[in-house]
């Protein structure tokens, strides 16, 4: 047996854990791994025989309740596309594992001129999965996800505290016209963190989605938000928002112009936080090597993957009055790192 343990982890004691989960499978443990690096609580247990398990244990109890409420909710979907609550081992939950094989690696392995159209196929799959998920019975049972008041104008000021982080004095959007925009009247299904490394695929292509501690009741433009400004995601938006439009219309004819809006600026907010998750990361160390980026899936702190997100930002922030301010500030942003990068030593 194989066994891979963060410090933290291994306090457990690598022999007491597989003797637990042998006893708890009736199989033999071959190894335990840890999918989602050394900075995360996720096993991947694998056995001599039989399908492997994922362990997962949150940072706040509250989160890993909610994981296993809503996975509970969308066991009536009967898809082999989330996972299965299969248990508990102490502060552990135990979930079917749906492979290892994450849409940021397989996006690496596509060629360029390929990589849009499996980004399209995601989002369209995406939207599909929220109404199989808001037709379950107890759907509205979950909680609701930042849509408090207080919650919301902390969104809306968040190009505020991206302009402090990058010490920029420009002109910032009014948070009181971007308000109506990032609620939901009427709450339906998120994914909630919808992002690459968050979307794996099986061996025919079919995808799947892990990490649900963030997922619950909004808009439902997030999830695509978080699909296609994340920073780790080899894509531009550069000539692709059309397609965006069409995709978004076909999928939600009730009212897309108001969703399309939703989206847009749901999107250019995510994506300056982003960049101020960033911001604090490369406070701590140097620009990250892009391959451990993807490997480990860690925040982008690479000047390519910051310009890119920057640019998706400003793109997406052009498409309405509400947010033409943050043109020029994910601009400037992008400067900023384009100097950093070139200056000498």
């Amino acid at each position: 047996m194989s066994i891979n343990l963060s410090k933290s982890l291994a306090a457990i004691g690598p022999d007491r854990l597989a003797a637990r989960l042998d006893a708890l499978s009736g199989r033999t443990v071959k190894t335990i791994s840890l999918p989602g690096g050394n900075q995360r609580n996720v096993l991947r247990v694998t056995f001599h025989d039989g399908p492997s398990w994922i362990l997962i244990k949150r940072d706040k109890d509250y989160r890993e309740a909610r994981e296993r409420q809503v996975l509970d909710v969308l066991a009536a979907i009967q898809t082999k596309r989330v996972p299965r609550v299969l248990g508990v081992l102490g502060e552990w939950t135990i979930i079917s594992d749906l492979g290892k094989n994450r849409l940021t690696h397989h996006i690496q392995r596509t060629a360029a001129a390929d990589r849009w159209q499996v980004v399209e196929n995601t989002a369209r799959e995406i939207l599909a999965f929220q109404d199989a998920a808001n037709a379950c019975p107890d759907i509205a049972s979950l909680p609701p996800v930042l849509l408090s008041e207080d919650e919301l104008l902390h969104i809306a000021t968040g190009p505020e505290r991206t302009c402090t982080r990058y010490k920029l004095d420009l002109p910032v959007p009014v948070p009181d016209s971007l308000l109506p925009w990032i609620g939901a009247p009427t709450p339906r299904f998120i994914k909630g963190d919808c992002r690459a490394a968050n979307i794996v695929m099986d061996d025919d292509g079919v995808l799947g989605w892990i990490d649900f501690e963030y997922a619950g009741l909004r808009h439902g433009s997030e999830d695509l938000a978080w699909l296609l400004c994340d920073e780790t995601l080899a894509v531009p938006l550069d000539g692709r928002l059309d397609a965006v439009d069409a995709l978004i219309r076909e999928a939600r004819p009730d009212d897309p112009e108001s969703y399309l809006k939703s989206f847009c600026i749901n999107a250019t907010l995510h994506a300056g936080m982003r960049l101020r998750v960033i911001h604090n990361e490369l406070r701590k160390g140097a620009w990250l090597d892009y391959g451990n980026i993807i490997k480990d899936d860690l925040v982008g702190v690479h000047p390519e993957l910051t310009m890119r997100l920057a640019r998706k930002a400003g793109l997406l922030a052009d498409q309405y009055p509400e947010t033409r301010a943050l043109v020029d500030i994910y601009a400037a942003i992008g400067e900023m790192v384009e100097q950093a990068r070139t200056a000498p030593g």
